[in-house]
């Protein structure tokens, strides 16, 4: 087991289990819900379907071949304004593409979709809440 976390940190960049548990716990003592009242009505967690990934991995992927330069997706943290899930947090995906400027790679967002049906990547927010959705796993030993 040991042998293939590391073999998959190598390949992913990843963090060791321990290092992501601290990480979580450190945002769940920050933002509320560590312990104690309303520990579980804070959002821990967003949950994207494989489905739904690999439509914005074909969606990248078509976009960098049109000539967009896509090189990535970025994530920013946010918080519904209004609505049912009114303050919760959750999190908004972006592509980027590259662009040099001197020296310098910057990576760029980009809003507008470059493929001709209009169903590119535009920024994204579908995924699942955790809580309140049903299907989380507040069993989880990342959340202990």
């Amino acid at each position: 087991m040991a042998n293939e976390e590391n073999k998959q940190k190598t390949i992913l960049e990843s963090i060791s289990f321990d290092e992501a548990k601290a990480m979580v716990q450190n945002y769940r003592n920050t933002v509320g819900g560590g312990s104690g009242a309303g520990a579980n009505e804070i959002t821990t967690s967003v949950w994207f379907s494989l489905e739904h990934l690999k439509k914005i991995y074909v969606i990248l992927e078509t976009e960098k071949l049109l000539g967009k330069g896509t090189d990535g997706v970025r994530v920013y943290f946010a918080k519904y304004p209004n609505g049912e899930n009114k303050d919760r947090n959750t999190v908004v995906l972006v592509s980027t593409f590259e662009e040099q400027v001197g020296k310098k790679t910057y990576h760029r967002d980009y809003f507008e979709s470059i493929m001709k049906d209009g169903k590119g990547m535009l920024p994204e927010n579908r995924g699942v809440l955790c809580p309140p959705e049903e299907g989380c796993d507040p069993t989880s030993d990342i959340l202990k």
